[in-house]
């Protein structure tokens, strides 16, 4: 009699789960003849057998691959529709930030400006103001009569009027400066232009009365300053700007 392969224990594959052969007895008769049909026609069953569950097995996989199609179809149209979604929210968000972001561009141009024309005006009330800096500070000083003193006998500037004069600022670690106002800016300019020569007998120099922002812009840029003269490249600064021959200086990165 024949009979399937057995697996010694080993769980049956899904192949033979799908041919599931069963058990017949083919038991010879001795007629040749008959036993061929015999066997020709148990393979032809087997075959059919086969046949049948291999097309039910193969519909079943067919039925689920579409049902999973379906579902991936389903999922796809649902984020689609959700994105669409976010999508029609976030376009005015995104043009009401373009907006913001513009009016705040222009909130920032507009507060530059009006900085910069405080800083001019700034500037302007200070057109005629020097300061002396490193006279050290005495009780009861009177701080004109140091100045028309200085403008005197260092610079013999005996026709020069001083408005006013005082200490400002905190003083540390020097004296407080003695800030000064000149009636005549032709004096202030004349004072600035020979101040090095005049005062490189003493411990005090002056200097010019800077905007806060003025004096930011002057010392932003000492260091290159400083390397262009030991070129033999002389910058001055006015008007809130590093000039060279009277034009501002453009700082790059070969100064």
């Amino acid at each position: 009699m024949l009979s399937p392969p057995k697996h010694s224990g080993v769980s049956p594959t899904y192949a033979d789960k799908l041919i599931d052969v069963p058990n017949v007895d083919l038991t010879l008769t001795g007629n040749p003849t008959t036993d061929l049909k015999r066997v020709q026609k148990h393979i032809h069953d087997s075959i059919e057998k086969f046949q049948v569950r291999m097309k039910t097995t193969l519909d079943d996989l067919f039925d689920q691959m579409k049902k999973l199609e379906s579902n991936l179809n389903r999922s796809i149209e649902f984020q689609s529709a959700r994105i669409d979604e976010l999508t029609s929210k976030v376009d005015p968000l995104t043009k009401q930030n373009e907006q913001l972001q513009k009016e705040v561009q222009q909130l920032k141009d507009r507060i530059s400006l009006h900085d910069e024309q405080l800083n001019k005006q700034e500037r302007f009330s200070r057109r005629n103001n020097i300061r002396i800096v490193g006279i050290p500070a005495t009780e009861g000083e009177n701080c004109v009569d140091i100045v028309e003193e200085m403008l005197t006998t260092k610079f013999d500037m005996n026709d020069a009027v001083v408005e006013r004069a005082h200490r400002d600022g905190k003083g540390t670690p020097r004296s407080p400066h003695i800030l000064i106002k000149l009636l005549s800016y032709r004096d202030k300019l004349d004072v600035l232009r020979s101040a090095k020569s005049a005062l490189k007998d003493v411990k005090y120099f002056i200097v010019d009365d800077l905007t806060k922002q003025d004096l930011a812009e002057k010392k932003k840029w000492a260091n290159q300053v400083k390397e262009l003269y030991n070129k033999g490249i002389k910058l001055r600064f006015f008007a809130g700007k590093w000039r060279r021959s009277g034009q501002p200086h453009t700082f790059g990165e070969s100064d």
